[in-house]
């Protein structure tokens, strides 16, 4: 009788950055790209994209809440602009108690997929997910979000 092989379960994909470390479930895979501060994943499985992205900066802290919104009012509107039949579903911008980081959000959504993006501002950075996936299950997509978010350190 020949014993069963062994099947090494995949390893979990993780980014190392100066700024910041990213764990990934293992059905993601990193796809290449040219620019230094900004990373994309994809699971064919779930039928799903990550982005991470790094920005370098230098914020005093009365401004990190500024700073947050003023990127993603830009970053909403360049996806909506791409998006065919683009909607906003929902939007959220927080200043940490401590204020020493400022947190965005949004939701968004189109014919063919949903996405969330948040985003992080701090003295030295601004740090952002996006996470898409295609279809229309918003829910889906906030509990991969969540995923994402809990292998991200900041």
């Amino acid at each position: 009788m020949t014993e069963p092989a062994l099947r090494a379960h995949p390893s979990p994909v993780r980014l190392e950055h100066d700024l910041c470390i990213l764990q990934l479930p293992a059905d993601f895979h990193t796809v290449p790209g040219l620019d230094e501060y900004q990373f994309s994943f994809e699971s064919p499985s779930r039928k799903a994209s990550v982005v991470l992205s790094i920005l370098p900066v230098d914020i005093p802290p009365n401004g990190l809440q500024a700073f947050a919104e003023i990127f993603v009012l830009t970053r909403k509107a360049a996806e909506l602009e791409v998006r065919s039949n683009g909607r906003l579903d929902e939007e959220d911008s927080i200043l940490f108690d401590d204020g020493a980081m400022a947190h965005v959000f949004y939701a968004c959504s189109d014919d063919t997929s949903v996405s969330r993006f948040m985003g992080w501002a701090t003295d030295c950075k601004f740090v952002s997910l996006w996470v898409g996936l295609e279809g229309h299950d918003g829910e889906a997509c906030a509990r991969l979000a969540d995923e994402v978010f809990n292998g991200l350190r900041i």
